[in-house]
């Protein structure tokens, strides 16, 4: 998508203001002037923009308020939002900032530096929805291909030796931007043990943790929390033997749906593929789930200790 096709709505009481940044705008992009918050809803009710810029201070609706309509609508709340502010104290800027727009920018501002923002937050935006796009689309293929080896007989580790902690960072850092994508919190206590370099097949597990992360953020409603906590189970001069759970406080499962999670029947293979690696692991997976409450996913994975050159 070029900057042309972009679209851009401007809130702003002052009509100067109004004025010039559309004029600084217009060469760049598709902009729509709004005077007021009440004219903006006006327009996301015919258009839906790539960036809102937002002022503070206005009559009967502040850029405030307006944010908090705008989130708590599920056709707005994703159309990204920069303040464009003559506040210019940190209180004002944290506020902004807080309920999860992109920047606070002030008044007076510019030209060269607003073009310059407002291109790079879209570009991040663009590269973002390809990441996530990539990432469904390479686990959804993963899953598939693996399921049918699964069934053929035919799936089996591939071991060499890897950094236990940097796999589960790297793990938590991709999750979490799925995470933020529905304003839920992710947290990781991982214990010191899993910065040791051991003996399994890296990709494999990570498959296996990735997908139940995937699925606690995707069962889990917005504002929700996430925990991936992992601790060490067993250890002997050779082996190392680590418990893993995957822990949300989301909708939770009924009882009489749990015993088919497991199962290659339904479309989410996500689960068994992810069961099937663990016990080829010498470990386990097993699933607490109750309605309104959450659920959580526990598994253990036995691997040998290595000593990298």
């Amino acid at each position: 998508m070029t900057n042309e096709q972009k679209i851009i709505v401007v809130v702003d009481d002052n009509n100067a203001n109004l004025i010039a940044i559309k004029n600084i705008l217009k060469p760049h992009y598709v902009v729509y002037p709004a005077p007021s918050a009440a004219k903006m809803f006006e327009l996301l009710e015919h258009i839906t923009p790539d960036l809102i810029l937002l002022d503070v201070e206005m009559p009967e609706t502040d850029g405030y308020e307006a944010t908090r309509i705008l989130k708590d609508n599920a056709a707005f709340k994703n159309i990204p939002i920069i303040f464009l502010s003559a506040r210019i104290d940190a209180t004002s800027e944290m506020v902004g900032l807080n309920m999860g727009a992109l920047d606070f920018l002030h008044k007076p501002f510019c030209s060269t530096l607003l073009l310059r923002r407002i291109e790079m937050y879209l570009t991040l935006i663009e590269y973002r929805k390809i990441i996530e796009e990539l990432l469904e689309e390479k686990t959804k293929l993963s899953n598939e291909l693996d399921m049918v080896k699964i069934q053929a007989g035919k799936f089996e580790l591939i071991c060499a030796d890897f950094n236990f902690g940097k796999m589960l960072a790297n793990i938590a850092e991709e999750c979490d931007l799925e995470a933020k994508e529905k304003k839920q919190e992710l947290l990781c206590n991982i214990c010191e043990e899993a910065s040791l370099h051991v003996t399994g097949d890296e990709m494999r597990l990570s498959q296996a943790i990735t997908n139940l992360l995937l699925n606690a953020v995707y069962y889990t409603p917005e504002n929700g929390k996430i925990a991936l906590n992992v601790e060490r189970k067993e250890e002997t001069e050779e082996e190392i033997t680590f418990k893993i759970e995957v822990d949300d406080n989301g909708n939770g499962i009924p009882e009489d749906r749990q015993k088919d999670l497991f199962c290659f029947d339904g479309g989410n293979f996500g689960l068994p593929i992810s069961k099937h690696i663990v016990e080829l692991m010498g470990g386990a997976l097993s699933l607490e789930s109750k309605l309104n409450k959450g659920t959580k996913v526990k598994l253990t994975v036995k691997m040998k200790k290595s000593n990298p050159a």
